[in-house]
């Protein structure tokens, strides 16, 4: 589609799906790997049985997105599982023309789209909503596999295999070196749908507690010592901060207590209530001052998918 205009995000999204199909096979494969699970309020993600006290520290909040605080984790050595505060029908919300949302950032910024867009809905593509037409010219490259869209009301996507493909301490965000692309750091992804208290009127803690809980299963049975969670649901879909951040809390002070070592909010706002009510639960800390809390903490010795 030469000479179609592109807004800046829309450049951003297809200049990383570009640098990701031209990735090796092997690459990217690995990184295409997803598995869904599907949960409900009926029959949702078990409930696990009280863990007994472990002398562990606390979770803590850092002042970054979720790329940013996975790979300060990935730089001490531990293995991250990160929430994404996913859209539970839209594959990636509006990843290819929008970037407000903290699930937009992780596409933009990690080779995220490769394990969630082959199983978008099957009605889902270039032109339907808003999504742009060259989205599609990348079908034959990239085919569809099983839809895992639309979620169930608790379900979940793991991908195993994500690695941050730009530089995200640079201002402009450039794409790092391909070639370097099997020294970068891996983590997990966990994508589960918040709550769309707008579209539906009402916010629902009981439902909070098990996609919460579900977040933390998938990260439990894989085997992560760190996860990297936030304000889930608490921007353009107006989750209460205080509500989420207590619910966060009480389950991993409770049935999640001693699974995993290092426990980190990623909360980007420089002001504002979801950094208050994170902040002032999880105390703010800096990643100098993370190192030294987590020092000497034992690191999962399994190796990255």
């Amino acid at each position: 589609m030469a000479g179609m205009y592109m807004s800046p995000p829309e450049r951003i999204m297809r200049d990383t799906i570009e640098w990701l199909l031209a990735l090796p096979e092997e690459e990217r494969l690995r990184m295409e790997q997803a598995e869904a699970v599907y949960f409900t309020r009926k029959a949702p993600a078990p409930q696990r049985v009280l863990a007994p006290e472990a002398k562990e520290p606390g979770a803590v909040t850092l002042n970054m997105g979720s790329v940013e605080a996975a790979l300060a984790l990935c730089r001490l050595g531990f293995r991250p599982a990160v929430l994404n505060f996913a859209h539970g029908y839209n594959c990636g919300g509006g990843f290819e023309h929008a970037g407000g949302s903290q699930e937009e950032d992780i596409f933009r910024k990690s080779s995220l789209f490769l394990s969630l867009w082959p199983h978008r809905r099957a009605d889902d593509g270039p032109g339907v909503l808003a999504r742009g037409m060259w989205i599609g010219e990348f079908d034959k490259v990239l085919p569809r596999k099983e839809p895992f869209y639309g979620h169930t009301e608790c379900g979940g996507i793991y991908s195993p295999h994500v690695r941050a493909v730009r530089d995200v301490r640079r201002p402009d965000r450039q794409l790092l070196p391909a070639e370097e692309v099997s020294s970068l750091p891996v983590f997990a992804v966990l994508t589960v749908a918040a709550q769309d208290v707008r579209r539906d009127g009402c916010f629902e803690e009981d439902l909070l507690v098990q996609k919460a809980r579900t977040a933390l299963h998938l990260a439990t049975v894989n085997g992560h010592d760190a996860v990297v969670l936030g304000a889930f649901g608490c921007g353009y879909f107006s989750n209460p901060p205080d509500v989420v951040a207590t619910v966060f809390d009480s389950l991993l002070q409770g049935e999640f207590a001693g699974t995993f070592p290092a426990k980190v909010f990623g909360v980007p706002d420089r002001s504002g209530a979801n950094l208050d009510a994170f902040g002032s639960r999880f105390p703010l800390t800096t990643e100098d001052e993370l190192a030294v809390i987590l020092k000497g903490v034992p690191r999962c010795s399994c190796s990255a998918s």
